[in-house]
């Protein structure tokens, strides 16, 4: 659940600015027909700069999920954006 853990951080930290019209953000989990893992983070609608986050170059929370496995994407919604981590399944270190 690191992956979790930092996608909840990074929105927290960075989407629920003072500025920010809902002070909420959601999160599910969800396993798909090929047994992969979702995570979504929604939060605020905008992320200019997700491919620099993403490298590690706005700091280091999301390039930290990749560094676990997670393949990262995001896209706009009508409540706001969500960030996705996609797990394989596979063996989980403990």
């Amino acid at each position: 659940m690191d992956v979790l853990y930092v996608l909840v951080r990074n929105a927290v930290e960075h989407g629920l600015t003072e500025e920010s019209p809902s002070r909420r953000l959601e999160a599910w989990l969800r396993v798909t027909e090929q047994h992969e893992l979702l995570i979504d983070v929604q939060d605020v609608p905008d992320f200019p700069s997700f491919d620099k986050a993403a490298r590690g170059e706005l700091g280091r929370g999301l390039w930290g999920a990749q560094r676990l496995g997670a393949t990262l994407s995001w896209f706009p919604g009508e409540q706001g954006k969500t960030v996705r981590a996609t797990l394989q399944p596979g063996p989980v270190d403990l």
